[in-house]
């Protein structure tokens, strides 16, 4: 069914058509000299549907991404998407389609073609709920210096999709803590993070990895638990704990303290 706007149009050009000054069709219908012969121009009588609204939109978008680009980024954050502890944001995208050798498309163009596909959001973890497993008995640790808690976490990405760790070690008895920013999660890197950590808060008697993801390693490896307790230069003994579990690398226990030994701990 026509608009009242087409059928104005129809019947300025029909008037005209029919000898009537544009002019005047203008002033009669409310509209300007110029709209009435645009209109008369447009008018085909072999076309029905001339007096219609006409698109906007270009013909072609210049800056359209490619269908299987588009293809790539969905593919790859559905493989995000599959591992629970990845991130799956447009930079994590980013970072992975650099990895793979593409060049990526802007952050914000990924989040586009995100919404466009209709992908879900992950869903916010739940609670933890306690197994049930009790932490090993033991006079409480309060003296500085007698345990140092530490994690790694990882990867966390800047802008430009550059990836970064962060190895982080609390003294239990001083409350202190210290940060090391890591390039890599490499066990030469975690090794040197460490030594740095330890000559500002000082070796502790006991290292307790909590929570760690395990390090990658070139030589052999321990299984343990995350409440993974390493008395330095003593390999690794393993504590019952109720968190996820981790692996301690035996090489990156000889190279830290080859590290200390040469700087005199």
């Amino acid at each position: 069914m026509a608009s009242a706007e087409e059928r104005a149009r129809r019947e300025a050009v029909a008037r005209v058509l029919a000898g009537r000054p544009a002019a005047k069709v203008a002033a009669d219908l409310g509209r300007s000299d110029r709209w009435v012969r645009k209109w008369v121009a447009r008018f085909d009588p072999s076309a029905a549907g001339w007096a219609a609204d006409r698109s906007r939109a270009p013909a072609t978008v210049a800056n359209r991404i490619p269908a299987e680009l588009e293809r790539v980024v969905l593919a790859v954050r559905q493989r995000l998407m599959d591992d629970p502890w990845a991130q799956v944001g447009a930079a994590a995208i980013a970072w992975e389609l650099t990895k793979l050798g593409l060049e990526p498309p802007a952050v914000w163009t990924i989040d586009r073609i995100l919404r466009r596909a209709g992908v879900a959001k992950r869903r916010a973890r739940g609670r933890y709920l306690p197994k049930g497993t009790p932490y090993p008995a033991g006079r409480a640790v309060v003296r500085p210096g007698a345990r140092q808690e530490i994690d790694l976490v990882g990867p966390r990405y800047l802008a430009g999709a550059t990836a970064f760790h962060v190895l982080n070690a609390v003294d239990v008895g001083r409350r202190r803590c210290g940060i090391e920013i890591l390039a890599s999660k490499e066990e030469r890197a975690v090794a040197e993070g460490l030594v740095r950590l330890w000559r500002r808060l000082g070796v502790p008697k006991v290292a307790q990895f909590e929570a760690a993801r395990p390090c990658r390693a070139v030589a052999g490896s321990w299984p343990c638990r995350s409440g993974c307790v390493w008395p330095l230069g003593s390999g690794c003994a393993s504590s019952p704990s109720p968190s996820r579990g981790a692996t301690v690398s035996s090489s990156t226990s000889m190279r830290v303290s080859v590290m200390l030994g040469a700087s005199g701990r």
